[in-house]
């Protein structure tokens, strides 16, 4: 539910009414179907949102649930924000940090593997808790206010990938510094055990967002005041695609999405069995 309505607030739009779809094993009981129902009226009401559809069933083949949420709002004509609409001149902003979403799923889907490492309980614990984090819509409400240029919310493939997005449509360059991208002590301490980058990280709980010189105090202060972290990592120019100067000296650079290499498809791939 978050995750949909997220898409929404990225567009500066706030959020108003979802439809979910939940499909279920050909095995299912009744007390699935309660807990389902209430996780999502217990997310809804967090949103602000209203069901106003939906549909339940099965599907033979599903060895667990599987819901599709479409979300809802409304704007007036040109009352909104794309992500191909970055500006030369721009400087781009990202809050929480990177990979705050996978962070969350690795601390439950490999904690043994993690334990094994040397992690402890209180990291693990609070990487738990980053799943909290993963709603953008107050600060992507705020940066609209404050004249973002263009956002994105950085989901599967990373804080990398929402970047590359937002370069390419616009048809733009993209320069971001690795030193200055935020990434949680928790983080680090997995993508240290686990060997994976944090930018290509699944990063629900992230907004990229690019914002004139003009207005960049203003939102500075607006998410100061909300106590929404942040950081600016980079700036928008003529010129194609990312170049990532890495904490290392090395450039790289991005001239066609990596949506593919997120980081956690690839730790399940290389840990199947323990998952």
């Amino acid at each position: 539910m978050h995750i949909a309505c997220n898409d929404i607030a990225v567009r500066g739009v706030k959020p108003r009414w979802i439809i979910p779809v939940i499909l279920l094993p050909e095995k299912y009981t009744e007390r699935l179907v309660d807990e389902i129902t209430s996780d999502i009226d217990k997310a809804s009401k967090e949103i602000g949102v209203a069901v106003v559809g939906g549909h339940l069933g099965y599907a033979v083949g599903l060895k667990r649930p599987l819901i599709a949420t479409t979300a809802f709002g409304l704007s007036s004509e040109g009352s909104y924000v794309m992500t191909r609409t970055a500006r030369p001149g721009d400087f781009v902003l990202i809050t929480k940090g990177a990979g705050i979403e996978g962070t969350a799923i690795i601390a439950f889907d490999f904690q043994e593997i993690l334990k094994e490492k040397g992690v402890t309980d209180e990291v693990l614990n609070n990487a738990r808790r980053m799943i909290e984090e993963i709603s953008v819509i107050k600060e992507s409400l705020a940066l609209f206010k404050c004249g973002a240029t263009a956002m994105h919310d950085a989901t599967r493939g990373g804080v990398l990938e929402a970047l590359i997005e937002v370069a390419l449509s616009s048809n733009l360059r993209i320069d971001v510094w690795e030193n200055d991208v935020p990434v949680r002590e928790e983080t680090r301490i997995f993508a240290e055990k686990l060997m994976f980058d944090p930018l290509k990280l699944i990063s629900s709980g992230t907004v990229v967002a690019t914002i004139s010189p003009e207005r960049l105090n203003e939102a500075k202060r607006e998410l100061n005041r909300l106590n929404i972290p942040y950081a600016v990592v980079g700036k928008v120019s003529q010129g194609e695609g990312v170049v990532l100067h890495r904490a290392n000296g090395k450039t790289e650079k991005y001239l066609e999405p990596k949506v593919e290499e997120d980081e956690l498809a690839r730790l399940w791939e290389r840990y199947p069995r323990k998952i």
